[in-house]
């Protein structure tokens, strides 16, 4: 036992001449917890509850991944808000309210405080009291020193530190590039730092959004490690048709559904609206009705079956048949597709 305690402290003392702040943690008195099949099958384990359902369970890690300058705050925002006063998100239940941090890494005050407000909006009898008890935020705009990079051990012991005090529910990081920069986002094993935080913040009862930028492959930026844990994985997807919208506008899509199937997962488009008739909402359809007006607004501005094609990402046979549909509900009129067949002769549209 001496000898290989003196071959330890020798081997130790060689790597501190490389390394002098090296230190080693000793975890000899870690006993082991294991249990046998019998003990798991017996054991009550409690039944998984939701803050967002079904895609945000308690003690759950989200990763919402979106194009740079799309809009995804909006998204964000809003269904922080709508946690923390226990309020229904677009389709999505929330059964009661719940304690929320956004943590955000780059908007100014000043453009923080105006989508609040905005957002706020959704919810015209909000109780200002439960949103000042719930609602707590850590951002640039109003900190007199810098956010420290949660990839660093003084980073999540900073907001660790601030949800044991406010007892939060859920912490939402907003985004990887700006609040993790210390890590390399293609590096799977530095990804590890952020692994373990979340997985400890998941044991301390804590929820986690994280949210990033989406890639040039339309899958998030990084590593595949970053969705090795998360229960769900959302791809904000901005519609490449060409409309002209002045909020944010979605196609969402469930990348990764852990504990949840069947209609649940099924894409959709949202759009953020804010007029003076129908308020500040966000309205939803599905994604099949999202296609359908895509393909019937490509048919009237004259593009070929090719270029609608690719244009929508779906085949001939499927063209056809929604303008088929269309031209028997009346989207689309005689005179459109005697106008259409001119310069498309293949038409078939009748």
């Amino acid at each position: 036992m001496d000898r290989i305690k003196a071959a330890k402290d020798e081997l130790i003392a060689q790597i501190r001449e490389i390394e002098p702040e090296y230190k080693i943690e000793d975890n000899s008195d870690i006993e082991i917890e294991y249990y046998n099949g019998e003990d798991i099958l017996n054991t009550d384990f409690p039944e998984r509850k939701y803050i967002l359902d079904p895609w945000l369970p308690e003690q759950g890690i989200v990763m919402i991944h979106a194009k740079a300058g799309t809009g995804k705050t909006y998204f964000t925002l809003s269904a922080a808000i709508a946690i923390s006063l226990g309020k229904d998100f677009i389709m999505w239940k929330c059964p009661s309210p719940k304690r929320v941090l956004y943590i955000d890494g780059e908007m100014q005050g000043r453009k923080i405080k105006s989508r609040l407000k905005q957002l706020l909006m959704m919810f015209p009898a909000y109780s200002k009291e439960l949103f000042r008890e719930n609602f707590w935020m850590i951002t640039p705009g109003k900190m007199k020193r810098d956010i420290p990079m949660l990839s660093t051990p003084e980073g999540q012991d900073y907001i660790n530190r601030y949800i044991i005090n406010k007892k939060i529910d859920v912490v939402i990081v907003d985004n990887v590039s700006c609040l993790m920069g210390a890590i390399k986002e293609n590096d799977a094993d530095s990804w590890n730092v952020i692994q373990q935080w979340e997985l400890k913040l998941r044991k301390m009862g804590t929820s986690v959004i994280r949210i990033q930028h989406t890639g040039k492959s339309k899958s998030h930026r990084g590593s595949s490690k970053h969705q090795d844990i998360v229960d769900t994985t959302i791809f904000l997807e901005q519609p490449e048709d060409g409309e002209k919208f002045a909020g944010a506008r979605f196609i969402v899509h469930f990348e990764k559904h852990r504990d949840f199937y069947g209609s649940d997962t099924d894409s959709f488009e949202i759009k953020l609206r804010d007029d003076a008739v129908i308020g500040v909402c966000w309205e939803s359809q599905s994604f099949q009705e999202s296609i359908e007006k895509r393909v019937v607004a490509c048919f009237l501005e004259n593009m070929s079956y090719k270029e609608i094609q690719i244009e929508c990402e779906i085949n001939f046979s499927r063209i056809s048949r929604i303008l088929q549909d269309a031209r028997t509900n009346g989207l689309i009129e005689a005179r459109d597709i005697i106008e259409y067949k001119r310069t498309n002769p293949k038409c078939r549209i009748k």
